[in-house]
C-alpha cells in the first residue's frame, strides 16, 4: 500500500493533468468583466491583500497590493503568454513568479471534451465512462481515470456534472476524497450566486470550505473557511468589454529576469500572507 505522502503526490499529479492548462481551450468565464478583490490570510485576518481583476475575451489581468508591494499578472491564452508586472518599479518578467493568481473559472474539462487531457494525454492517461447517476438531484457521469507513469498507475473516480461542468465527487485510490455539495442560490452584492460546500478528507482528517460562485460569470465571489472566516471576496463586479491596453505590457516597463523558483516553505509563507488570489 502506498504511503499517505505518495498518495498525495499522485493526487497532485492527476489533478494537474485534469485541470485546465495554458495551451488548452480553457473553459472560460461567463462573460467579460472587472471586479475588486480582497484576500485575508486564514492564519491572521488582519493580513489582507487588495486588488483588481479584469477578464477579457481570452485574457486575464489580476493586480494586487499587500502592504507596500504591488504585483500583477497578465495571462493571454491566445498568445499562450504569462507576464508578471511590478507597477511600482515599472518592470516585468516572463512567467508567473509569485504574483497574485486570478481566480480561475469555476468550470472543468469534461473527459469527453475533444481537447481534454483524456483525449490528448495518450497512454499516460486513460478515461472510461462507467455510469450515469444523480447527486443532490443533479445528473452526473461517473468516470474512471487511470494515470500511468514509469510503470506505475493510479486510479481516480470522478462524478462530474456535464451541464454545470464541475466535479461533485472525487475518490482517489489510497488517497484523499472530495465532495462538492449544492447549497442553493443566494444573492451577494446584488448578484445571483451558487452556494457550494467543499469537503476534502483523508483518513481521519477533513477540511471544509464554502464557495459562492457568480451564477452568470462562473467566478468565485466569496470563499469562507470552516471557521466562518471570509478569506476571499469579489465585489463591484462590472460586466462589459475591457480595454485592450490592460492586457499589454506598458511601453515604459523594463524587462527583468524571472526570479528563482521559490522553496516550498516560502510558497507556504506567501499563501499564509494572503498574496495568492485563488
Amino acid at each position: 500500500m502506498q504511503s499517505s505522502k505518495s498518495s498525495l503526490m499522485w493526487l497532485v499529479t492527476v489533478l494537474a493533468m485534469m485541470l485546465p492548462a495554458l495551451g488548452y481551450s480553457l473553459p472560460w468565464y461567463g462573460g467579460t468583466f472587472s471586479a475588486d478583490i480582497i484576500m485575508k490570510s486564514p492564519k491572521d485576518p488582519s493580513m489582507t491583500a487588495q486588488g483588481t481583476l479584469h477578464v477579457g475575451q481570452h485574457q486575464v489581468r489580476a493586480e494586487g497590493t499587500h502592504g507596500t508591494q504591488s504585483k500583477g499578472v497578465i495571462i493571454d491564452f491566445n498568445k499562450k503568454k504569462i507576464w508578471t508586472i511590478l507597477p511600482n518599479e515599472k518592470q516585468f518578467h516572463k512567467g508567473l513568479g509569485n504574483a497574485p493568481m486570478p481566480p480561475r473559472p469555476d468550470a472543468e474539462y469534461l473527459p469527453s471534451d475533444p481537447d481534454s487531457p483524456c483525449a490528448t494525454g495518450g497512454e499516460k492517461i486513460r478515461c472510461k465512462k462507467l455510469a450515469s447517476d444523480k447527486i443532490d438531484g443533479m445528473a452526473v457521469d461517473q468516470w474512471q481515470i487511470t494515470l500511468s507513469n514509469n510503470n506505475r498507475s493510479q486510479q481516480m473516480m470522478l462524478w462530474i456534472s456535464p451541464q454545470r461542468r464541475v466535479i461533485l465527487r472525487q475518490q482517489t485510490e489510497n488517497g484523499p476524497t472530495m465532495e462538492r455539495r449544492w447549497g442553493g442560490y443566494e444573492t451577494l452584492n446584488g448578484r445571483k450566486s451558487e452556494k457550494w460546500t467543499l469537503v476534502q478528507s483523508f483518513k481521519d482528517k477533513s477540511l471544509t470550505m464554502t464557495k459562492w460562485i457568480d451564477a452568470k460569470l462562473y467566478v468565485p465571489v466569496r470563499v469562507m473557511d470552516e471557521k466562518g472566516n471570509i478569506t476571499a471576496e469579489l465585489t463591484n463586479i462590472l460586466e462589459g468589454s475591457q480595454p485592450d491596453h490592460l492586457f499589454d505590457i506598458p511601453s515604459n516597463y523594463q524587462e527583468i529576469a524571472p526570479p528563482k523558483p521559490r522553496q516550498p516553505k516560502q510558497q507556504q509563507h506567501d499563501s499564509q500572507q494572503g498574496q495568492q488570489f485563488h
